[in-house]
């Protein structure tokens, strides 16, 4: 009797500790800081850092898009390279201004922007340049990365600006989404990053295999540490990067992974995340959506919609402002791109932004 009243109390102690002990917001696989298990990392709008202004610089060099800004800081802390992937363009990063009449602004891309300007990184965001094998996206070759026409023209165009504002002494970091992220994880083998992130992309086992190295000096330096920030419903991603960062790990290279979860249309939703969307729109379009069955009962999104005929649910509603400006058109839609994100299966996200820049920070002390 007394063993057993003893076994039920242990028991209870230790369910106790267990609904104690604080969540891992984020898996680390690292070989200085040793092994954690990976988790879903949840987060909300990163709206905190809308007060940064953006105004940004447009130039076309040689064919090579690229829009920057400098922080308002007296003293840049470092550099950070955007890539954005297949559709996708420099101007997405900045909303159109004078300076940059071509700029569209898509909510998670300034969110990315304004975080990084925040944290007083100097931005670059380079356009792929339309000549490898698809147009719309970068000119990735894992067999011969040498033969990219994207990979030496960025280079050569991140050199000659990181000389021209006298930043060629800061740590670069890059931070590349869907093809852009395979493009940077192929540029650190011709480029020595401080650090680096994928977003929702992988490379190649065979391309982590190749030593990074200057064609012309010949120098040679480590992998960089390669922050992997990808969506949960995307399980091919998934897999790539676990194989990623097994290779990572064996060369004694830092790695680490931010899984996205799915979240919940709710009538604040889209108010909340996109500049300028009237509450009173926001609604509408949950009440559009959830008539239309195109959420469950939870708010979830029952579809992918990169392919689901949601757009028909908003044809009554198409005058309101908010929807009125906005095209719906896939890669040029804050709303599109923002149901990709709540879908969580493939879309460039901000939500995360800030452990990835006190990821890449944690690694110029180290470096």
């Amino acid at each position: 009797m007394r063993r057993e009243l003893l076994r039920c109390v242990l028991m209870l102690a230790l369910a106790v500790v267990s609904l104690c002990r604080p969540p891992v917001v984020r898996g680390v696989r690292s070989v200085r800081r040793g092994w954690t298990r990976p988790t879903v990392a949840r987060a909300g709008p990163a709206g905190s850092n809308a007060a940064v202004l953006l105004r940004p610089t447009y130039r076309r060099d040689a064919g090579r898009e690229y829009v920057f800004q400098l922080p308002d800081t007296r003293r840049a802390r470092g550099v950070l390279l955007l890539a954005p992937g297949c559709h996708q363009r420099a101007v997405d990063y900045w909303d159109k201004t004078e300076a940059c009449q071509e700029c569209i602004g898509l909510p998670e891309q300034k969110k990315i922007a304004r975080a990084a300007l925040r944290q007083g990184l100097a931005l670059l965001a380079v356009s792929p340049g339309g000549k490898g094998q698809s147009a719309a996206c970068w000119d990735t070759r894992a067999s011969d990365i040498d033969a990219s026409t994207d990979l030496h023209p960025t280079i050569s165009l991140l050199r000659s600006w990181l000389a021209e504002h006298r930043l060629q002494r800061l740590p670069v970091f890059a931070l590349g989404s869907s093809s852009g992220g395979a493009f940077v994880m192929h540029m650190a083998l011709r480029f020595p990053f401080t650090a680096l992130c994928s977003q929702i992309m992988a490379a190649p086992a065979r391309l982590l295999q190749q030593e990074p190295r200057d064609t012309e000096s010949g120098a040679t330096w480590r992998y960089p540490a390669t922050v992997f920030v990808h969506m949960r419903k995307d399980t091919r991603t998934a897999s790539a990067v676990a194989s990623n960062m097994d290779i990572l790990y064996q060369q004694k290279v830092e790695s680490a992974e931010i899984i996205v979860a799915p979240q919940p249309l709710k009538p604040d939703t889209l108010a909340q995340r996109i500049d300028g969307m009237p509450v009173a729109t926001s609604r509408a379009v949950h009440q559009a959506f959830r008539e239309k069955g195109l959420i469950g009962k939870d708010g979830m999104l029952v579809s992918n919609p990169r392919s689901s005929d949601w757009r028909s649910a908003l044809v009554d509603i198409r005058t309101q402002h908010g929807l009125a400006e906005d095209s719906l058109q896939a890669g040029r839609s804050a709303i599109a791109e923002e149901l990709n994100v709540l879908y969580a299966d493939h879309e460039c996200i901000a939500d995360h932004m800030q452990q990835t820049l006190d990821w890449f920070e944690s690694h110029v002390t180290s470096s």
